[in-house]
């Protein structure tokens, strides 16, 4: 009997459809919710109920499941984004809530954004009256201020002795107010500048030896005396660049410490340190004594070859240093280019430290 009359079946779907965005977010609210009970863990007894912490972990457990499973039919029957934004929404939500949790970021921005109590000042206590004792009086001089001018003296009786009228009280003076004895503020200028002449001073010499040291490594002797010259007067200016360069990276700190024996207040001694490390191109200048620092290490070793192999280069009549020698002229191959850069650099260098 033919089947043809009978609609055709439809394939059945045993099969799981994973959705991306609950997947990610389900695991991400667990994972947040293990944090939460391991910041806020508890002992376990026997008899207590359980732990708020357990309670936590499994509740967003049960709940990421739940909507990472319900993610599957719904991706089938409307689609996978429909799937990912809907339940993605409501797993974000579950996550942002998870966090603050275990961060507290809305009470800190609440308690960020609340007005501030300033205490009230304590009200000053009422003056205190203070009553002078009175001096004690000679009974043979009494007290000009008894007596007043229409008071008449009666005469004592037989027998009973003469008693001075008493005295009035005196007011004692109330005592002197004394103004707090504020300390001086020290003028910086006169630091600053004497810190910024120094520095200026010791530039200047770095400015001669660079154009000394560029003298030395753009055309070195041919002679081994004077080549030994020429290595032991690189290794002393190499030196003197690290020890300038050093000096003017720290000569913030160098300002302060001088300032500072003589002042208490830091806002100034900084605000005139930053002005003073402008004021010399602290960072230029520090910047150039590296290059050059360099390029003077790189002139020793190009010496030092050349003077192990004098008779095996030469000058020619472009000024020059040539050799025929293959080694030679392998082993002097990155040492010229870095030379090269070094001369490449040395009008900006001397410009920044002010040579002429």
């Amino acid at each position: 009997m033919s089947n043809d009359h009978l609609p055709p079946r439809r394939p059945s779907r045993t099969g799981f459809t994973i959705v991306v965005a609950p997947l990610i977010l389900g695991i991400t609210l667990v994972g947040l919710g293990v944090i939460y009970a391991v910041q806020n863990q508890t002992p376990i007894t026997p008899n207590g109920p359980r732990p708020l912490s357990l309670k936590v972990v499994s509740g967003v457990t049960v709940i990421a499941g739940w909507l990472f499973v319900m993610a599957s039919p719904w991706a089938e029957k409307r689609g996978h984004k429909s799937a990912n934004i809907f339940f993605g929404a409501i797993l974000l939500l579950f996550n942002l809530a998870m966090l603050n949790a275990v961060t507290g970021w809305s009470a800190s921005m609440r308690a960020r954004n609340s007005p501030r109590i300033t205490p009230a000042a304590p009200s000053s206590p009422p003056p205190i009256a203070i009553t002078p004792t009175p001096p004690s009086a000679t009974p043979s001089q009494p007290s000009p201020a008894a007596v007043t001018p229409n008071a008449t003296l009666e005469a004592p009786s037989p027998g009973q002795r003469a008693t001075a009228p008493p005295e009035s009280p005196r007011p004692r003076p109330a005592p002197a107010l004394t103004a707090p004895v504020r300390e001086a503020k020290v003028d910086l200028e006169p630091v600053a500048k004497q810190l910024e002449s120094e520095i200026n001073a010791e530039v200047e010499l770095r400015a001669a030896d660079a154009i000394a040291m560029y003298t030395i490594i753009e055309k070195p002797k041919r002679d081994r005396k004077q080549i030994d010259e020429q290595l032991n007067s690189l290794r002393d200016k190499e030196a003197q660049f690290k020890k300038t360069s050093a000096r003017l990276r720290d000569v913030l700190e160098e300002f302060r410490a001088r300032a500072e024996t003589n002042s208490h207040d830091h806002g100034d001694i900084i605000r005139r340190s930053m002005k003073l490390s402008k004021d010399v191109e602290s960072f230029d200048r520090g910047n150039a004594c590296d290059s050059m620092a360099r390029a003077c290490d790189t002139g020793i070793e190009y010496l030092t070859i050349l003077r192990d192999n004098l008779g095996k280069w030469s000058y020619n009549n472009k000024g020059e240093l040539t050799t025929r020698d293959k080694a030679l002229e392998h082993q002097l191959f990155v040492p010229k280019a870095r030379i090269a850069h070094a001369l490449d650099e040395k009008a900006e260098n001397l410009r920044i430290l002010g040579a002429h």
